[in-house]
């Protein structure tokens, strides 16, 4: 994983949530041309959201998004 967050200048993955948590979330790397890539799960939704939205989490051609879970 570390080369993915590495090739794309992604910052480092929020912490995962505890296992007391009502609902997750998967955090995903879309590409347009190109494979979704699976960055992990069980983040809290509120970590996910805001990791998804910084300025570093999307480029020309990709994003990072999350599912809840």
């Amino acid at each position: 994983m570390d080369d993915v967050l590495e090739k794309f200048g992604l910052p480092g993955l929020p912490e995962l949530a505890d296992d007391d948590a009502d609902e997750t979330a998967e955090l995903v790397l879309f590409q347009f041309d190109g494979p979704k890539i699976r960055l992990g799960d069980g983040f809290t939704v509120a970590d996910a959201q805001e990791y998804s939205q910084r300025d570093d989490t999307h480029g020309v051609g990709w994003f990072v998004g999350y599912y809840k879970r």
